[in-house]
Protein backbone atom coordinates (compact mmCIF):
# COMPACT_ATOMS: atom_id res chain seq x y z
CA UNK A 1 0.00 0.00 0.00
CA UNK A 2 1.16 3.34 -1.17
CA UNK A 3 -1.32 5.69 0.02
CA UNK A 4 -0.78 6.16 4.06
CA UNK A 5 -4.25 5.12 6.04
CA UNK A 6 -4.10 7.95 8.39
CA UNK A 7 -3.49 11.73 8.18
CA UNK A 8 -0.18 13.66 8.96
CA UNK A 9 -0.99 14.37 11.95
CA UNK A 10 -0.21 10.42 13.40
CA UNK A 11 3.18 10.92 12.47
CA UNK A 12 4.30 14.95 13.87
CA UNK A 13 5.98 17.26 12.72
CA UNK A 14 9.75 18.21 14.20
CA UNK A 15 10.18 21.81 16.06
CA UNK A 16 11.98 23.45 13.05
CA UNK A 17 8.93 23.26 11.37
CA UNK A 18 6.75 25.81 13.62
CA UNK A 19 6.50 28.78 12.35
CA UNK A 20 8.08 32.08 13.25
CA UNK A 21 5.79 34.17 16.14
CA UNK A 22 6.24 31.34 19.09
CA UNK A 23 6.25 33.14 22.30
CA UNK A 24 9.61 33.16 23.91
CA UNK A 25 8.44 31.19 26.61
CA UNK A 26 7.34 28.14 24.43
CA UNK A 27 9.94 26.33 25.38
CA UNK A 28 9.18 26.11 29.36
CA UNK A 29 5.30 25.99 28.23
CA UNK A 30 6.18 22.62 26.47
CA UNK A 31 6.08 19.60 27.93
CA UNK A 32 9.12 17.20 27.17
CA UNK A 33 8.77 14.66 24.41
CA UNK A 34 6.34 17.02 22.54
CA UNK A 35 6.60 19.82 19.62
CA UNK A 36 5.20 23.15 18.88
CA UNK A 37 2.63 23.06 16.20
CA UNK A 38 0.90 26.30 15.08
CA UNK A 39 -2.08 24.65 12.82
CA UNK A 40 -4.61 22.09 14.62
CA UNK A 41 -3.87 18.82 13.60
CA UNK A 42 -6.60 16.64 12.14
CA UNK A 43 -6.29 12.70 13.13
CA UNK A 44 -8.52 10.73 11.12
CA UNK A 45 -7.99 7.27 10.04
CA UNK A 46 -11.21 7.78 7.64
CA UNK A 47 -12.79 10.53 5.68
CA UNK A 48 -14.59 12.84 8.24
CA UNK A 49 -18.19 12.56 7.95
CA UNK A 50 -20.35 15.84 7.24
CA UNK A 51 -23.75 16.44 8.57
CA UNK A 52 -26.20 18.79 7.09
CA UNK A 53 -26.80 21.56 10.26
CA UNK A 54 -30.50 21.27 9.96
CA UNK A 55 -30.15 17.24 10.49
CA UNK A 56 -27.42 18.17 13.39
CA UNK A 57 -28.35 16.85 17.01
CA UNK A 58 -26.74 16.91 20.33
CA UNK A 59 -27.90 14.38 22.90
CA UNK A 60 -27.71 13.49 26.93
CA UNK A 61 -29.59 10.63 27.89
CA UNK A 62 -28.69 7.21 29.73
CA UNK A 63 -27.76 7.79 33.64
CA UNK A 64 -29.20 11.33 33.92
CA UNK A 65 -32.65 12.29 35.69
CA UNK A 66 -33.65 14.07 32.91
CA UNK A 67 -32.72 13.33 29.38
CA UNK A 68 -32.15 16.49 26.90
CA UNK A 69 -31.52 17.14 23.37
CA UNK A 70 -30.84 20.16 20.97
CA UNK A 71 -30.63 21.37 17.23
CA UNK A 72 -27.53 22.92 16.02
CA UNK A 73 -29.60 26.40 16.33
CA UNK A 74 -30.92 25.67 20.30
CA UNK A 75 -27.24 24.51 20.69
CA UNK A 76 -25.36 27.14 19.35
CA UNK A 77 -28.16 29.93 21.49
CA UNK A 78 -26.75 28.29 24.32
CA UNK A 79 -24.24 30.21 27.21
CA UNK A 80 -21.09 30.16 26.23
CA UNK A 81 -17.42 31.34 28.00
CA UNK A 82 -14.16 31.22 25.97
CA UNK A 83 -11.13 30.00 27.73
CA UNK A 84 -7.43 29.89 26.61
CA UNK A 85 -5.43 27.06 26.83
CA UNK A 86 -2.57 25.26 26.30
CA UNK A 87 -3.00 21.66 24.26
CA UNK A 88 -0.93 18.86 24.53
CA UNK A 89 -2.18 15.53 22.50
CA UNK A 90 -0.97 12.28 23.18
CA UNK A 91 0.28 11.92 19.32
CA UNK A 92 3.17 14.65 20.72
CA UNK A 93 1.77 17.82 19.33
CA UNK A 94 1.51 20.96 21.55
CA UNK A 95 -0.39 23.83 20.45
CA UNK A 96 0.18 26.79 22.61
CA UNK A 97 -2.46 29.79 23.53
CA UNK A 98 -5.63 27.81 21.84
CA UNK A 99 -8.79 29.66 22.68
Amino acid sequence: MTERFVTRGFVGRRAADVGAGTPGDAASRTPPGQYLTTDFPVLSAGPTPRTPLDRWSFYIEGLVREPVSWTWDEFTALPARDWTVDISCVTKWTKLDTR
